[in-house]
């Protein structure tokens, strides 16, 4: 027997919550496929009402973790905050019970759903290779789009040059906007953030040169690298339509700092998915020839953007 009946904020919570995980529904159905789930139990899935009257949630949990689409860490995450709704609803049941009151009339979490408890987070760049969502990982499988800004953009052509150029290779659009080097007020501003704008700030443009110059024709159309008068405050990544936000921290290399995965139809999304587009068409284009590509690209997304006009 179920704990209590599918209540219809848990059930609102499971369906919002799939919905915004980037491709939910094709891997649901890829997994249901596999492990041979039938359509009522899509169905189901999709409605918000399957699971919730299981009794032993935490073993459907841990089996699911065991699989390929359970180690998808926005997939757990999201799972994780749909049982956090359910316990509260069960905990809320059981107090009615005891008390002799309905749970109808307890007072209501009022909790958004995108909120704190739904957020990707972690402490280092190193944290974030394991989960397989490391930069290296996020460039390899992007299809569309890289979008990269930062105090200091270093690393990328340093570390991931291989994965850049093979995204072009796939017709993928790549696009990397750093703080201007040759702004005296920048350096001032970076200096505690990101050292390495004062110390290799010449390395720096003479490796993206290279880069350039090591690149085909038809590469360079899709590539754009910029620097960016507008004063950076923390580092974001735009993978196709995943984004990622990573801290400036005072006398820390952005390796050591923690960094998010911004879920895709909250109020975050669309704020920094603003601020990537306006930090891509206000900034000053140094090589390449893919900057109004990507800035048109983005563009029309934005209509299907929540939250995006500030």
């Amino acid at each position: 027997m179920p704990v209590h009946a599918p209540n219809e904020r848990a059930k609102a919570a499971l369906s919002e919550l799939l919905g915004a995980v980037l491709h939910t529904p094709r891997k649901i159905e890829e997994w249901y496929a596999r492990h041979g789930g039938d359509q009522r139990q899509l169905r189901l899935w999709r409605s918000g009402g399957a699971i919730i009257d299981e009794e032993n949630w935490d073993k459907k949990f841990a089996n699911w973790l065991q699989t390929d689409f359970g180690r998808d860490s926005t997939f757990c995450a999201t799972l994780a905050r749909v049982k956090t709704v359910i316990d509260e609803e069960r905990e809320r049941s059981r107090t009615a019970q005891r008390s002799g009151k309905s749970a109808g009339s307890l007072r209501p979490n009022t909790e958004p759903l995108h909120s704190a408890q739904n957020v990707m987070f972690w402490h280092t760049f190193r944290d974030r290779d394991k989960d397989g969502k490391g930069v290296r990982d996020l460039i390899a499988n992007a299809q569309r789009r890289v979008v990269v800004t930062g105090g200091s953009l270093d690393q990328c052509v340093w570390r991931f040059r291989n994965e850049l150029r093979v995204a072009l290779d796939r017709k993928a659009l790549d696009g990397l906007m750093m703080a201007d080097p040759s702004s005296e007020h920048a350096l001032k501003l970076y200096v505690r953030y990101a050292d390495s704008l004062l110390k290799l700030a010449s390395l720096t443009e003479h490796r993206y040169k290279e880069f350039y110059k090591s690149l085909s024709p038809a590469q360079r159309q899709r590539f754009s690298f910029s620097y960016t008068g507008l004063p950076l405050t923390h580092s974001l990544g735009l993978y196709d339509d995943q984004i990622f936000l990573s801290e400036f921290c005072i006398d820390r290399h952005s390796e050591e700092c923690p960094s998010y995965g911004v879920v895709r139809g909250s109020h975050s999304y669309g704020v920094f998915f603003y601020e990537i587009h306006a930090i891509l068409n206000e900034s000053r284009c140094a090589l390449g020839a893919g900057k109004r590509k990507l800035v048109n690209d983005i563009a029309a997304d934005v209509k299907r953007t929540p939250h995006y006009r500030p």
